[in-house]
């Protein structure tokens, strides 16, 4: 089968592998649909700490069941699923508290072992999700950075009437926003790229923040009438922005911080997290997040789509990653179509 390696930074292949054989518990998968993201452009770059080489990529996807056990959790051969990328033991602290998002040995494909870029892949079927009606390839491929939008707005805390502030208008930033806008009609973005807030207010931003041209404090309590945001998402992994929630957040606030920083955060005036009383979370990956995001794209709440700006096939995949590395804020999402 063709896959796309990333032998060292910056170094795509397409090699021919052989195809993966299923063990027991798993399904095979022909790969349908693959998006990236961040940390696939991180890996490409070599700036993620997490990723070895050479691997294989792609941890968003789509993709159709070729070969699985009967019976087995209602799926069956001829399934479009969307797929959970964790591996987690099941037997940790974290596993045995049912948060096995953050499992303590956690293991994500496409960045700690092998991932989608392939033409068969096979995982886990406790970790694959089938759409009660059908839906599209594209449409089940983008489910997964939906989930993570949603469990940043779980762990936020976001319901009915709150308003929403959110750092970063990238491609986890709206997803965020998208699902905060389930909840709650409030939601403001803030980032520094124009394109990207353009997005923010087609996907239903109720205001947009350009942090060169506005100052941000400011701008959140005339939009909360002085009150602060009830939650503050942090979508960029910024020390300067992870620090700016404190600044923004309302006084009983919560803040839940998405973005991966990859140098030290330094709160400078500590106080404010007293003195505020400040519920401070982190966010990672997604848990028990797929059913609730089929759900909701299934009923048209929620649609994705319209962020797609870029497709490219197997073989093109070093246009999509140089384009995404070059060129970020002409990006809202590239899909890689494999089969």
């Amino acid at each position: 089968m063709k896959a796309v390696s990333l032998t060292r930074p910056h170094e795509l292949q397409t090699v021919n592998r052989s195809a993966p054989q299923r063990r027991e518990g798993e399904a095979l998968l022909a790969v349908r649909v693959v998006g990236l993201c961040g940390s696939d452009v991180a890996a490409y770059l070599g700036t993620s700490p997490l990723v070895t080489y050479p691997r294989i990529p792609g941890h968003e996807l789509c993709g159709e069941i070729v070969e699985i056990d009967a019976n087995a959790q209602g799926l069956a051969v001829g399934d479009l699923v969307c797929v959970e990328p964790l591996l987690s033991c099941g037997e940790c602290a974290s596993c045995r508290k049912g948060r096995y998002n953050c499992c303590m040995t956690l293991q994500v494909i496409g960045v700690h072992v092998d991932g989608a870029l392939c033409e068969q892949f096979a995982h886990r079927i406790d970790r694959l999700h089938k759409p009660c009606s059908p839906l599209t390839e594209e449409q089940l491929a983008l489910c997964e950075p939906l989930t993570i939008g949603m469990q940043a707005c779980d762990r936020g805390g976001v319901s009915e009437g709150h308003r929403v502030a959110i750092f970063g208008a990238g491609a986890i930033g709206l997803c965020a926003l998208a699902i905060a806008r389930t909840r709650t009609e409030h939601v403001l973005l803030i980032d520094k790229v124009p394109q990207r807030l353009q997005r923010a207010k087609a996907f239903g931003a109720e205001v947009t923040v350009n942090a060169d041209e506005t100052e941000v404090a400011a701008a959140v309590a005339d939009w909360t009438r002085g009150d602060g945001a009830d939650v503050v998402l942090e979508a960029i992994g910024s020390p300067a922005t992870i620090e700016a929630t404190l600044d923004v957040v309302a006084f009983g606030g919560r803040v839940a911080v998405v973005g991966w920083s990859k140098a030290p955060v330094t709160f400078n005036r500590p106080q404010l997290l007293l003195q505020k009383e400040v519920d401070l979370v982190g966010s990672r990956n997604s848990r028990d997040a797929f059913p609730r995001v089929l759900e909701l794209v299934e009923s048209g709440r929620v649609d994705l789509r319209p962020l797609v700006t870029h497709r490219f096939p197997l073989e093109e995949a070093k246009q999509g990653f140089d384009l995404m590395a070059d060129r970020p804020e002409a990006v809202g999402k590239c899909l890689l179509e494999v089969g």
